[in-house]
C-alpha cells in the first residue's frame, strides 16, 4: 500500500483488510462517516491492479443506499427549515 498517499489523505476512522491477488490486491474497507449527530457506516472493496510497483487500475465498489438516504434526509431537513422561515 502506498503510505505516501495515505499520509496525504485526511484523517478518518475505519477498518481495512487487504488480500493479495496475482496482479494486485483487494482492499476490504469500512468507513465511519460522521453526519450531524449520527454516524454513517459505509462498507466496500477496492480492486487494485499493480504494474511495475504502481497502481495501474483501481476500482471502488460500495453499497451506496445508506449514503443516498443520508443525503435525501439532509435535503428534506434543509427544505423544512427553509419553509419554516
Amino acid at each position: 500500500m502506498n503510505t505516501l498517499a495515505l499520509a496525504r489523505a485526511p484523517a478518518r476512522e475505519g477498518r481495512l483488510r487487504l488480500e493479495l491477488i496475482s496482479d494486485g490486491f483487494v482492499n476490504h474497507w469500512q468507513a465511519f462517516v460522521p453526519i450531524a449527530r449520527a454516524q454513517l457506516v459505509l462498507s466496500g472493496v477496492c480492486l487494485a491492479e499493480l504494474r511495475e510497483g504502481l497502481i495501474a487500475r483501481n476500482q471502488v465498489f460500495f453499497h451506496r443506499s445508506p449514503l443516498l438516504d443520508a443525503i435525501r434526509a439532509g435535503v428534506r431537513n434543509e427544505r423544512a427549515a427553509a419553509s419554516s422561515r
